[in-house]
């Protein structure tokens, strides 16, 4: 069985402005951030194609996951995935 794996990466800043509320009036807002990094895969046989991710997400950026710990984590799924035939 031949399998190959296509790989899609991408990485996501996220800076956004947070409302605050008290009860019904808006008292103002604070900026946030969030970091995150994905890898989609798509695995190929002779039977099709199958496609599932790896993601890592946190506030700071040093806490993300390594990107070989993403790309591992998206492999397995995806490989599993095509063996279920899903």
């Amino acid at each position: 069985m031949d399998k190959a794996l296509l790989i899609r990466r991408a990485s996501v800043l996220l800076t956004r402005r947070f409302p605050l509320w008290q009860y019904h009036d808006f008292i103002g807002s604070y900026l946030g951030a969030r970091h995150g990094l994905n890898c989609t895969l798509i695995a190929t046989d002779a039977k099709g194609m199958q496609r599932d991710y790896g993601y890592t997400a946190a506030r700071d950026p040093q806490k993300l996951d390594s990107i070989n710990k993403v790309g591992e984590e998206a492999a397995r799924r995806t490989v599993r995935r095509l063996g279920q035939g899903v």
